[in-house]
């Protein structure tokens, strides 16, 4: 079955803010299958634009690449066809400001 990740979802694993919603998060993906786990386009830009510009995160688009590489790391997410054209534009734009 496919499934589709809510930005929130992402923005608890990348940042464990809220421990237990990180934690039940994982546990969520854990119960996936690999490639079950899909991320579009819109989820992926409305992330970035979370991480990097909100006053709680203001991370870094290195550190946002480094750690959304973790994610794609996990065998359970997949990237939508439109979500890797986007990726390729954020990591060829990280000394953008």
């Amino acid at each position: 079955m496919t499934r589709y990740v809510d930005t929130n979802i992402l923005v608890r694993l990348m940042t464990n803010d809220v421990p237990a919603l990180a934690q039940e998060a994982m546990g969520q993906v854990q119960k996936s299958r690999p490639g079950e786990l899909i991320i579009i386009d819109a989820v992926l830009v409305e992330l970035f634009f979370v991480l990097e510009f909100n006053k709680r995160y203001q991370f870094s688009r290195d550190k946002i690449a480094v750690i959304f590489n973790g994610i794609l790391s996990i065998p359970q997410f997949k990237l939508s066809d439109t979500a890797k054209a986007a990726y390729s534009l954020f990591m060829g734009a990280l000394e953008l400001s």
